[in-house]
């Protein structure tokens, strides 16, 4: 059974936080991004919206890219620091192996979405790119959304990150058992 110090519950606290500010930005920018697109099986642009309501879309889809990467930073950095420091209570807690790859297994994928939201944000909010057919804004933000290969591989990402934050956040039951002495 892993004893938390102080510094155990400070990272996992960091981490939750951390993983509340990935989760909730995560949910805001998949809701804003597929604002610009009908709701059909294959995703095609709405019509009534002008190419100035689309940038502004993706203008909050970039800036919530910040809030939204470092609240992951912290979170991963938090979690494997604090499964390092417990690295010992591997053998007996399997829960800290599972989380810590799982974590490792969505990290490749986190990284370089968070690549594609750095080169977005770099056009749309520091470079002033207000046209939605722009190379960068149909790369880095129109294909994210239609191209089958980063829908996928964001979408199990998400799924393989939240389950490693729900078995850091709710430790499973570990029965500790004592023996009566008769």
């Amino acid at each position: 059974m892993i004893k938390h110090d102080i510094w155990s519950r400070i990272l996992l606290s960091v981490a939750l936080i951390g993983f509340a500010a990935w989760f909730g930005g995560n949910l805001s920018r998949t809701a804003i991004g597929y604002d610009l697109f009908k709701p059909e099986a294959v995703l095609s642009l709405k019509d009534n919206y002008t190419d100035a309501i689309r940038m502004q879309n993706i203008y909050l889809f970039a800036d919530l890219a910040i809030y939204t990467d470092v609240g992951y930073g912290i979170f991963a950095i938090s979690l494997i620091i604090y499964a390092l420091r417990n690295r010992r209570q591997w053998k007996q807690n399997g829960w800290l192996v599972m989380s810590l790859i799982m974590l490792l297994l969505a990290l490749p994928v986190q990284l370089y979405l968070f690549y594609m939201d750095w080169r977005l944000a770099n056009s749309v909010v520091l470079q002033n790119v207000r046209d939605f057919y722009d190379w960068e804004v149909q790369e880095f933000f129109y294909n994210r959304f239609v191209g089958n290969n980063w829908t996928v591989a964001s979408s199990l990402s998400f799924l393989t990150t939240t389950a490693a934050a729900l078995c850091f956040a709710w430790l499973p039951l570990i029965k500790r058992e004592e023996a009566n002495d008769n």
